[in-house]
């Protein structure tokens, strides 16, 4: 961990504008919902002012010269709220950020050595198959609401074994200084019992997706390489269930520079590796994307709808289509007859899977279409192309 100096320029109009919005009595009177809000507010404009871009700027001498920045948080945790205003303890592969992310955190009013960010020393070499985590979902935050957009999780992961939480210590960072650390580091706020409020920035620093050799992905790797192999130059995709949006990211790796991106995702919290909520590692899955030249755009809503479908067609027709969202077969087969015939080519994800839902219908497609599959593991990738439906419908007709 590097503890950084920050011009005081920047810090001053970072309390300049948190003065603009927090005033004592409207903090008084507000309720849980609108204070969340101000919350979301005073953090947009912290975004608008380029806030995050600026404070990489002053430490870009420790940074790669290839990186990516994820979005600005604004933390401001009233007092005595019983941990409601807090993210636990955590590391950020939790939430989809690859091996390799950095964390920057800057206290900004009201940190002491009471309320300040918490964390184990050398914790970010403890391996992920050491530590055992649940969901616990929290009943004050809804997926969607403001509370969720300032960072405030509705299922955050809890550790259970793994670490030794009575080594942890304060992350005291000097008035005017921000920490630069390992987002593999677990750390975590303790909750605010000050009298004032506790406000603190953050964003995560990202590896380019070049770089990214330990992506986190629901991805076999020699499935996923294969794929890749095959839509290597693809200049629009379109990806219908995203969960964290880390295919995306492997995706990107092989597409065109600038390629259209485009992800349908219900953003229902109920990724099978963590059960965490997806939509902010979606959101900030785009985010990257875009920092990274890509046009990149992403749709929460239930792919078998009319609108999710309508919004898809706008772009329609895409080099690749890949179909990784409702696994009923119903419902993965509502997604092939709605977004196969938008993609030259189509790739379904869990062919092998069990229980066998994608399997049938991937049965049903190679009995009338040529098709071409990989299963390297209990998932697999079955691929079918425009030019093999086409086929068909010519040899039918």
């Amino acid at each position: 961990m590097r503890t950084l100096p920050i011009r005081k320029e920047i810090l001053h109009e970072i309390r300049y504008v948190i003065s603009q919005f927090f005033k004592a009595y409207a903090i008084s009177h507000a309720t849980d919902r609108h204070y969340h809000f101000l919350v979301a507010a005073a953090q947009q404009e912290l975004r608008e002012r380029k806030t995050a871009e600026r404070l990489a700027s002053e430490i870009k001498d420790f940074l790669a010269p290839d990186h990516g920045l994820g979005p600005l948080y604004l933390r401001a945790e009233r007092p005595n709220m019983e941990g409601q205003e807090r993210v636990p303890f955590h590391r950020e592969e939790f939430y989809g950020s690859p091996k390799g992310t950095l964390n920057f955190w800057m206290p900004i009013m009201g940190v002491t050595e009471e309320n300040t960010l918490r964390y184990v020393p050398n914790s970010e070499f403890i391996p992920d198959a050491d530590i055992r985590t649940e969901r616990l979902p929290d009943p004050h935050i809804t997926k969607g609401s403001a509370a969720n957009e300032i960072g405030l999780l509705y299922a955050p992961k809890r550790i259970v074994s793994g670490v030794d939480f009575e080594a942890a210590v304060p992350m005291e960072i000097p008035e005017g200084s921000a920490a630069l650390f390992s987002g593999s580091l677990i750390h975590g706020a303790p909750g605010n019992k000050e009298p004032e409020i506790r406000f603190s920035i953050d964003f995560r620093i990202w590896p380019r997706a070049k770089d990214w050799s330990n992506l986190y992905s629901q991805q076999d790797p020699s499935e996923i390489k294969w794929l890749q192999n095959r839509i290597r130059g693809a200049r629009s995709i379109l990806e219908v269930g995203s969960c964290h949006g880390n295919s995306l990211r492997l995706f990107a790796q092989v597409a065109a520079p600038g390629a259209l991106i485009r992800a349908i995702d219900i953003g229902d919290g109920t990724d099978w590796r963590d059960g965490q909520s997806t939509v902010h590692e979606l959101q900030e899955t785009i985010h990257q994307l875009r920092e990274e030249g890509f046009e990149a755009k992403a749709l929460f809503a239930d792919s078998h709808s009319s609108e999710a479908i309508r919004w898809a067609q706008q772009w329609a027709p895409y080099d690749f289509v890949f179909i990784d969202g409702d696994h009923s077969y119903e419902g993965v087969k509502a997604d092939w007859e709605n977004y196969g015939g938008m993609g030259q080519v189509i790739a379904f994800h869990d062919i092998a899977y069990e229980p066998r839902e994608v399997r049938r219908l991937w049965a049903e497609i190679k009995e009338e279409y040529i098709t071409d599959e990989i299963v390297a593991s209990r998932m697999g990738i079955g691929l079918i192309t425009s030019a093999a439906m086409d086929y068909r419908e010519n040899v039918i007709c």
